[in-house]
């Protein structure tokens, strides 16, 4: 018991934040809040968490301040012993080439680093000019920030990280079902009738759209799928009811009423729809369902993320988890970190996601595992299974994920896996897992020619390929500036240290 107890406080993802949770039932919405994993499905009307008053924008300033001190740095050396909580990595900054000792603590020490591995550090605390520390408290680290991973890929690694790494070597393997379908044209219906101006929201002119616009659209996947257009729009009925509340109680004049969304906040425009927002700084991707810029009772304009979702509204971590990261992309835009909103359109449960600290700590954290993951470029860095038979029946990866299991001492999982692959011959999985490995040894090669921003301008200038080295003359002409460039010399490179290749 004391060992289990134990782990899970050591666990970043199952860590709750200092925060306090009011909910409270709204007359229009079933509305309620969350932060870190949820709440349980039976709890009173009221619930609160008595904690110790923080500052909450105070504890957020890494993530939203552009002062704070940033580093990019390779690291060099790692002294990690056996048992302690603590990790120490020797670095050299990618611009001064200045060397730090960075002291990992905290959810920070199981960072998954490499020899040569490229290192962000955002707000770390300064011991002196060459020592930095990062914990719980102070800093954040982003781990190969160049790799930049989709959000619903890390939503997706807090069930299994396996998977996560997995869709991005395999993709376009899920095949279309009717949820998804569903879900497709419901995701459209909405973001057409709160963005299309002069566009009357009604049950029947939601309809209309689907006969008259999107259906031909969907025409192939309807066929392939063999649902009728019967069966799609009586699919679809169950949504129209709540997308037309929704629109007609918040959205502006002429649309709605204009009521306050659930974190009180007005909205005032719906200012993108799917905008994809790629956030360098932290090393991921965003694609925003809706960005709604909302006004405060004192007057401040903010922009606030919106998710919709068209299954059913249990509390879901993997969907807390993306409206985090929407927040967090959003301050690449200028605005500071928000409470994002989900919004469950088959029964119009609405959800506040509020950021905390520790939440986004814990997801950048899972970011980093992935990425480093991929970056290996090696499927023998792959995150160990689930080996859950239940869990993993339903996975659309569960064929590559078979394939490239390694042998363990677990015999249920052994027969598990065997199972998966009894249709194959031992020369088809040979064959899957050689050119498995061939392809991730051709990316390697391009990404290590492709990392230009990884080298100083020195070592650039002297391998001729930054402007500086090239730039031969600068003169005014008639009012205008004439730059002309020439190599000074040729060098032809067959081969570098460290390159692969095939024989």
């Amino acid at each position: 018991m004391e060992k289990h107890e134990k782990q899970k406080r050591n666990d970043p993802l199952l860590q709750v934040s200092d925060s306090t949770l009011n909910s409270e039932a709204l007359p229009e919405a079933q509305v309620k809040c969350i932060s870190g994993d949820g709440l349980p499905k039976k709890r009173p009307r009221r619930l609160s968490v008595s904690c110790t008053e923080r500052d909450v924008k105070e504890s957020l300033a890494p993530f939203e301040s552009s002062n704070a001190l940033t580093i990019n740095a390779c690291v060099t050396s790692i002294s990690n012993e056996e048992g302690s909580d603590e990790c120490m990595l020797e670095c050299i900054c990618e611009k001064t080439s200045q060397k730090y000792c960075v002291k990992l603590q905290g959810i920070w020490a199981s960072t998954p680093v490499r020899i040569g591995s490229s290192l962000r550090i955002i707000g770390a605390e300064a011991r002196n000019e060459k020592e930095l520390m990062l914990n719980w408290e102070t800093g954040v680290i982003v781990l190969e920030q160049n790799i930049l991973v989709p959000c619903t890929m890390i939503a997706r690694a807090t069930f299994c990280r396996r998977k996560a790494v997995l869709s991005y070597h395999f993709r376009n393997r899920i095949a279309s079902n009717n949820n998804i379908l569903v879900g497709n044209i419901v995701h459209e219906l909405f973001q057409i009738a709160v963005t299309r101006p002069n566009f009357d929201v009604t049950e029947s002119s939601l309809i209309d759209l689907w006969r008259k616009e999107l259906h031909w659209r969907y025409a192939e996947q309807l066929f392939v799928l063999s649902i009728s257009l019967e069966e799609i729009e009586s699919k679809l009925y169950r949504y129209l009811k709540t997308i037309t509340h929704w629109i007609l109680t918040h959205m502006p004049p002429t649309k709605g009423r204009n009521n306050c969304l659930p974190t009180g906040l007005m909205l005032e425009e719906v200012v993108d729809i799917e905008e994809s927002i790629w956030c360098s700084c932290y090393g991921f991707t965003a694609k925003l369902d809706c960005t709604l810029k909302v006004k405060a009772q004192n007057g401040e304009r903010k922009l606030i993320p919106m998710e919709l979702k068209s299954g059913k509204s249990n509390p879901n971590i993997e969907h807390t988890t993306q409206v985090m990261l929407y927040c967090l992309a959003l301050t690449a835009k200028g605005s500071t970190i928000e409470s994002g909103l989900l919004l469950y359109l088959l029964d119009e449960t609405v959800r506040v996601v509020s950021p905390k600290l520790i939440d986004l700590k814990g997801i950048l954290h899972l970011r980093n595992e992935i990425a480093s993951s991929i970056s290996a470029f090696s499927l023998n860095s792959l995150p160990e299974p689930l080996a859950d038979t239940r869990a993993c029946n339903g996975c659309d990866y569960l064929l590559p994920c078979s394939l490239l299991q390694q042998p363990t001492d677990d015999s249920v999982a052994e027969k598990f896996f065997k199972n998966q692959l009894k249709h194959l011959e031992i020369e088809h999985i040979d064959y899957f897992k050689k050119f498995s490995r061939w392809v991730l040894l051709d990316w390697s090669c391009i990404s290590r020619k492709g990392n230009a921003d990884k080298k100083n301008s020195g070592k650039r200038m002297k391998l001729e390929q930054c402007i500086k080295g090239l730039l031969n003359s600068m003169r005014e002409v008639e009012n205008k500036t004439v730059l002309t460039f020439q190599r000074l010399f040729f060098v032809f490179y067959i081969f570098e240290n460290g390159n692969s290749f095939l024989l």
